[in-house]
């Protein structure tokens, strides 16, 4: 059962969890659940046995030219675009 590590964006709630995610907050969930959360949603990582991120995952969105960028849905229905390590908007820990 992988841990996955909530690397962006705002506080975000999972009924089947049970549990709030900010920034930070890790939990081990089931191959499917960390690959939706780490390849569909973007903004977790999968964490190593040594704790660290696995880095050899790609995280967020890629711009046409190939940057990571935030990828979250604005309420707007558009792609915030911004840089994916530069967002403050969406990885303040108020939002």
């Amino acid at each position: 059962m992988p841990t996955v590590e909530k690397i962006r964006g705002g506080e975000v709630y999972f009924p089947a969890l049970e549990q709030d995610f900010s920034k930070g907050d890790r939990a081990d969930v089931s191959d499917g659940l960390a690959t939706y959360l780490c390849d569909e949603r973007g903004d977790f990582e999968v964490v190593e046995d040594d704790g660290t991120l696995d880095t050899n995952e790609t995280s967020g969105t890629k711009s046409d030219d190939g940057e990571d960028i935030c990828g979250v849905e604005k309420s707007d229905g558009e792609t915030c675009t911004r840089p994916a390590d530069e967002c403050p908007y969406h990885d303040s820990e108020e939002n």
